[in-house]
């Protein structure tokens, strides 16, 4: 275990990750053992599984957007006057949108109100 630990701080350099990483590298060992041939290199076969999962998870990070915490966020967007009509109670209470609301299927017609409408008319 230890060795796995080492090899998978190397490239991800934060424990916590070389940890997960240890981790899920056991559990799809542990899943697919019967795949494990007796007699052979288990260290070996373990350093494969480990740099696959590294792989996997470093491509599954590549393609979701950078997470930014809300003190690190650019917000100077929700300063402008844009935003802030959008804000506006009565923007979400005209005719027209009342009319297209009421176009929409049920399903997303309520998920547009609990998600986008509501929360700005309260």
């Amino acid at each position: 275990m230890k060795t796995l630990y080492h090899r998978a701080l190397n490239p991800c350099r934060h424990t916590d990750v070389a940890a997960d990483l240890v981790q899920e590298t056991y559990l799809r060992a542990f899943r697919t053992f019967q795949n494990f041939e007796a007699g052979s290199n288990a260290k070996a076969w373990l350093l494969t599984i480990l740099y696959s999962v590294f792989v996997s998870c470093h491509r599954k990070q590549q393609r979701e957007p950078e997470a930014v915490s809300l003190e690190e966020a650019d917000l100077t967007g929700t300063q402008t006057p844009e935003y802030r009509a959008l804000l506006d109670p009565r923007l979400w209470a005209g005719n027209e949108v009342n009319s297209a609301l009421r176009r929409l299927p049920d399903p997303f017609r309520i998920v547009l109100l609990m998600v986008d409408v509501r929360p700005h008319v309260v």
